[in-house]
Order: structure tokens, then C-alpha cells, then sequence
């Protein structure tokens, strides 16, 4: 009804207005898309949203996958991941330096998440973070300090194993790389994976054995056993022939005050490891 009534009066005028009140909607409307493709972006540029290392445990999402923030879209294959973990594998508690490098020509900055997983998908072990690196857990990824590059770019990343042996391992990598051009036209993204395994001599009992310990040895009343057992742990003293004098569950605290003086056995069995201490009782 408007429209027709300006018409009618000033049909040219009408059409220019109508016209001109369009193209400022969509100016707004670009702009908004442009400032919320940016803001993403910005946001993405301190850190991947997690989740996106294409790992089993992350149900193979990555940023190049369908509702990724750079997908949908091909990965590129490249060898990304090199570590200083030796052949004969790693220790428990051992640190070791995660490299990730990145080379693809054409584009000024890249972006990366990374992840150690179990045969399950479970993810292990710690990252330490620095000035280029956000370390979150078992997770790691860029800081903004850490984006810029010419081609290529490298990460160095302090990994922690899992304080308990938890078998051969799968280092899981996505590296964006990006022309910067304030979109997401023209990223790729970069997947690889490097199986890392345990060390053959890193077994659960003598792990468990280093850490377990027995205070204050010889002891007159209460035997403290340290070590970070749970109560699924049997506990047992044993006579030194092997005769069973006490069971229960794992506590930390044992009263032995009824023993009569003498040598005796600390057995704690978990699941298939079974570990003895020797103590004193006065």
C-alpha cells in the first residue's frame, strides 16, 4: 500500500529510495557476516575450540570435516610429528619433546592441536605449555604468539607419559594453516598420526615398586603405606613362611601393634600385579 501511494506521486524518487534502502540492508547484513567470520576466526586464532585432532577419540573430527569451522574439505596427508621418545619406547613419568612442523607454501598463519591416545581412544599422558604452546591436560594447541610462519611452520611441545604403563601409544596432529586473508577460502588442513610404544622394561610392578612405600620402617604400632593405591587393592601380611596373619582392604594406615616382634610381609595385589615389602615390627 506505501509503495504504491509514493508511486503514484513520485514513482522515480520511490524506486531510489526503495533502492538505496536496500543496499544499505545488505552493507549491514555483509557486515555482520564479515565481523562474525572474523570474530571466529580471532577466536580460533588463540587456540583450537578442542576436539578437532581427527583422532579416534575424537570421533575423527577435524576442522576440514562437515560442520568444522574450514570444512567440509579434504585433509592433506603430511609427515608432522617427530619426538625425542627412543625406539625402545618410553617411560612412565618420563618427559619427552613433541615436535609438530608444518610446510605448505602460500600460507602466513598456522594453527595446531595435539593429543596421545590409548588403543581405546582414552587420551594420555600431559603437555606443558610455553610461550607459542596452550597446554590444557592431555590436550595441547597454538597460542596466538605461536601463528605466524612464512610457508611453514614448527612447534615444540614438552610431553609428559602417563605416570602408570598404559602401552603402545597413537600421537594424533591437525595443523590449520591459513593465508590469512580473513575467511576461511584457502585453509588447509593437515592430519598425521606417529605411534609411539612403551618401554619393554617400564612394567606396571616395578613402576609400582618404586613409588610404594612403607614408613616408618621398623614401626612399633601403625604401618603407613604411601603410594596412591586404591581400595580395589588387597592387602595382606604375611608370617616370612608365607602364612597369611592379616587381609583386607588397601588402607594406608595398618594397625600392627598386636604382632608380636619380628619379620613379616606387605602383599598388595592389584588386578595381575602383586608386589611384596618386607618390614620390621618392634
Amino acid at each position: 500500500m506505501i509503495r504504491r501511494l509514493y508511486a503514484s506521486e513520485n514513482n522515480n524518487g520511490l524506486d531510489y529510495i526503495i533502492v538505496e534502502k536496500m543496499n544499505r540492508v545488505k552493507k549491514r547484513l555483509s557486515g555482520v557476516v564479515f565481523i562474525g567470520i572474523a570474530l571466529m576466526l580471532m577466536a580460533n586464532s588463540g587456540g583450537s575450540p578442542g576436539g578437532k585432532t581427527g583422532s579416534p577419540g575424537d570421533k575423527k573430527v577435524s576442522c576440514a570435516t562437515n560442520g568444522g569451522c574450514h570444512g567440509p574439505k579434504t585433509p592433506n596427508s603430511q609427515e608432522l610429528i617427530s619426538t625425542t621418545i627412543p625406539a625402545s619406547g618410553y617411560m612412565p613419568g618420563s618427559e619427552y619433546t613433541i615436535t609438530i612442523s608444518a610446510i605448505l607454501s602460500g600460507k602466513s598463519r598456522f594453527g595446531f592441536e595435539l593429543v596421545a591416545e590409548d588403543s581405546t581412544g582414552e587420551a594420555k599422558g600431559s603437555f606443558v605449555g610455553n610461550s607459542e604452546v596452550n597446554a590444557s591436560g592431555n590436550r595441547a594447541t597454538h597460542r596466538f604468539q605461536g601463528t605466524n610462519g612464512s610457508g611453514q611452520k614448527t612447534w615444540n611441545i614438552v610431553w609428559k607419559a602417563p605416570a602408570i604403563p598404559s602401552g603402545d601409544l597413537t600421537f594424533y596432529a591437525a595443523v590449520l594453516a591459513a593465508n590469512d586473508n580473513g575467511t576461511t577460502s584457502g585453509d588447509e588442513v593437515i592430519l598425521d598420526n606417529e605411534v609411539v610404544k612403551q618401554s619393554s622394561t617400564a612394567s606396571i610392578s616395578d613402576f609400582l615398586d618404586r613409588q610404594i612405600s612403607i614408613y616408618k620402617n621398623p614401626v612399633a604400632e601403625v604401618l603407613n603405606i604411601s603410594g596412591g593405591l586404591s581400595n580395589s587393592t588387597k592387602l595382606s601380611i604375611l608370617s616370612l613362611k608365607g602364612d597369611v596373619l592379616y587381609s583386607s582392604d588397601f588402607s594406608p594406615k595398618v594397625n600392627i601393634s598386636y604382632l608380636p616382634s619380628g619379620s613379616y610381609i606387605l602383599k598388595l595385589e592389584k588386578e595381575s600385579v602383586v608386589l611384596r615389602k618386607a618390614f620390621i615390627k618392634r
